[in-house]
């Protein structure tokens, strides 16, 4: 017997399963999208906050480290005259400081003291390093000896420097403007810098000089105001 054929049955997506499916993958795509946005948005955060921290750390060493530890240094001969007066390699700006910090000394190290510049450029945060003496009334461009620099932070808005003394009725104040260096033969008492990010923060390092005491500096506070000699 001859069985009969059987036509071949072709199945077609109606139009309520096509919608249905287009649905589902929109919503698959929607959530995969939002899933991989949100992650790149907390990387870039936490990124962002790990570069910040960073900065953090390299300007709390220089502070910690170069600036709690500045002592006065003065050099003699400023112009070449060969006079036994001294200057003060110190150079305290509103927006910039120069100063002479002691560092540990190991053997075949080349001294214990660094020079130390901070300043803005290009937006940049930067601290420069000698381990000769450099002078700040000298313009740079008579100078050979190159600096060693760290960039501190990127992207700053603004630096500034505050410097902390006492006036002549021994009580704390800060100078706003310059150190007078020509006036003022000693280090200030303690050094504040505020760094202004581009993006609006804004944080401030307060550090204690080492050369400056409530009545010394790096010796006998008294005596160096008054142009005598240091006790050591």
């Amino acid at each position: 017997m001859r069985l009969p054929n059987r036509k071949t049955e072709k199945h077609f997506f109606t139009l309520i399963e096509l919608v249905a499916a287009l649905t589902v993958a929109a919503f698959v795509v929607l959530i995969t999208g939002t899933a991989a946005m949100s992650f790149w948005k907390t990387w870039e955060a936490a990124s962002g906050l790990t570069a910040r921290l960073d900065e953090y750390r390299r300007i709390d060493t220089v502070m910690d480290t170069l600036i709690r530890n500045a002592v006065p240094f003065n050099w003699t001969d400023k112009e070449g005259t060969n006079e036994t007066s001294s200057d003060l390699l110190f150079d305290g700006q509103e927006d910039s400081l120069f100063f002479t910090s002691i560092r540990r000394a190991y053997a075949g190290s080349e001294g214990s003291l660094l020079f130390v510049r901070i300043r803005l450029e290009d937006g940049d945060l930067v601290a420069d390093y000698s381990l000769y003496p450099r002078f700040p009334w000298l313009d740079e461009d008579d100078v050979d000896m190159p600096w060693t620099r760290e960039v501190l932070a990127r992207k700053v808005q603004s630096v500034s420097f505050l410097y902390a003394d006492r006036n002549d009725n021994g009580e704390l104040e800060w100078e706003e403007a310059e150190w007078d260096r020509e006036e003022k033969t000693y280090l200030p008492l303690a050094i504040r810098m505020t760094v202004v990010w581009e993006d609006g923060t804004e944080e401030s390092w307060l550090r204690r000089t080492a050369g400056s005491g409530a009545s010394s500096v790096y010796g006998d506070r008294m005596s160096v105001a008054r142009g005598g000699s240091s006790s050591r």
